[in-house]
């Protein structure tokens, strides 16, 4: 039975290696683990500033995705992606509000693909992200930014798959890792009120709920900073 021991030590050294690597990217400080600070404040620097909030998932009209994302389409009849190449696709379409309890002022969409530049075992779960936001009576704004998930996975995600529980809590964090420095997405276009508008924006998620069949809840929160209008 030599070939059943070896075969088990060999099991249990690939387990053993295997949780190694989790436990060393759980706990190794990636320096961009924490932007959230550095985010915000750089915001507060804008020349003008406007929040778009949504509630998840009542403010949601559908979502759906290609199966590489976490979250189980809505509403319940609506399908994953079939196409393969459609496998790292998440689309969203979603109202706006002017505050968290507030008015419903707009309405958008999000489509996010794999990053090609992705690498787990550098603490970089990146997503390319753009925000499409229509507001009746203004004009329609274009949002671009590199999303990075690693702290969704980190604490929340990872936990949740080795203990088999949900998470409910109290989970925020900004998601924009860039492309512009301190942290902060693009403005990349615009008609209406916002044709010409150049800044920057983060994007705010807070979650209260997920669990292992795709369930989840929270709100999100664009953050916008807009440049000085050109004469």
């Amino acid at each position: 039975m030599t070939w059943i021991r070896h075969g088990a030590a060999a099991v249990g050294g690939l387990a053993a290696g295997m949780l190694l690597v989790l436990g060393g990217l759980l706990l190794w400080p990636f320096p961009f683990a924490d932007p959230d600070a550095a985010a915000i404040v750089a915001m507060d620097d804008a020349h003008a500033r406007e929040t778009f909030h949504l509630n998840i998932p009542t403010d949601g009209v559908l979502a759906t995705h290609g199966g590489a994302f976490p979250f189980r389409p809505f509403p319940a009849a609506l399908p994953e992606f079939g196409d393969p190449l459609l496998h790292e696709v998440f689309a969203l379409v979603t109202k706006f509000r002017d505050r968290p309890d507030g008015n419903v002022m707009a309405f958008g969409t999000e489509l996010e693909i794999a990053h090609e530049r992705s690498r787990l075992l550098r603490g970089l779960v990146m997503t390319h992200t753009v925000w499409s936001i229509v507001v009746p009576g203004r004009g329609t704004l274009h949002l671009y930014q590199v999303e990075n998930n690693w702290r969704l996975l980190k604490r929340v995600f990872l936990p949740m798959l080795l203990t088999g529980h949900p998470f409910d809590g109290s989970f925020t964090s900004v998601n924009t890792l860039g492309p512009l420095p301190a942290f902060r997405g693009r403005i990349i276009g615009g008609t209406g009120e916002f044709s010409g508008r150049t800044g920057a924006f983060v994007e705010i998620g807070h979650l209260q709920h997920l669990d292992r069949e795709g369930g989840l809840s929270g709100t999100m929160a664009l953050r916008i900073g807009y440049d000085a209008a050109r004469p």
